[in-house]
């Protein structure tokens, strides 16, 4: 069909991380100021993240005397997903173990190792249509509608509708600005339009529910001085 195109964006992302880190024992004989007389302490850190775009645009061009018409179509979609895992240990048996085993036990001190871990996902779902209208190449208008669905938004709140219109008018197509040799452009534009953003952290909208896990962590808030979340619950 002619002036029909379509065009598909795909965008891909992925990270990864690591980090472990080890400080040994500070000796009872020459103890340090930040550390006085402390055990080893180690920890490992794991990170995955990966994330996707996917948009699906189709445009129709047409061309009538001096009216020109082109109307867009867009769907777009995109999701994002990280992920990590961390452990620490303090007083291990020996420094030459380092952060490679914290499964190693130091009996006399009887210290466990503190296991945490996140999980984010989000997602952005999105539709538009725009019609742009030129007549002579000197009056322009665009009508836009567009509407957006967050997964970080509340159930019910998640779709917003954006209508946007534009008008403009090309001073530098009319005749009486010819004489103004030294003008090349000249353009009149008026617009209206609404938008908004997520700004807001993925499963703030369920209130006290958290994309951490943590076992073995002490608070005083927490029964038993442990606090612990049920990621398949909260998704």
């Amino acid at each position: 069909m002619k002036g029909l195109k379509f065009r598909l964006n795909v965008g891909l992302d992925y990270r990864q991380q690591e980090n472990d880190q080890f400080q040994k024992s500070d000796k009872a004989t020459s103890p340090s100021y930040f550390r006085a007389k402390k055990g080893n302490t180690a920890s490992v850190n794991n990170g995955e993240g990966y994330g996707y775009t996917l948009e699906n645009i189709l445009t129709y061009d047409k061309t009538i005397g001096k009216h020109k018409f082109t109307v867009t179509g867009l769907y777009s979609f995109h999701e994002d997903r990280s992920d990590s895992t961390s452990v620490s240990k303090d007083s291990i048996d020996e420094d030459f173990i380092q952060f490679y085993n914290l499964g190693q036990e130091n009996a006399s001190n009887n210290v466990k190792p503190i296991v945490s871990g996140s999980e984010t996902t989000y997602a952005l779902e999105s539709y538009m249509g725009r019609v742009n209208y030129s007549f002579d190449d000197r009056f322009l208008a665009t009508l836009t509608y567009r509407i957006d669905g967050s997964s970080r938004l509340a159930p019910g709140n998640k779709y917003k509708q954006y209508p946007a219109a534009n008008l403009g008018w090309i001073f530098t197509k009319e005749k009486f600005m010819q004489q103004f040799k030294f003008v090349d452009l000249l353009k009149l534009r008026i617009g209206y339009g609404q938008t908004s953003n997520q700004s807001i952290n993925p499963y703030a909208s369920l209130g006290l529910v958290s994309p951490y896990n943590y076992n073995g962590y002490s608070s005083p808030s927490a029964p038993g001085g442990t606090i612990r979340y049920n990621l398949a619950q909260q998704q």
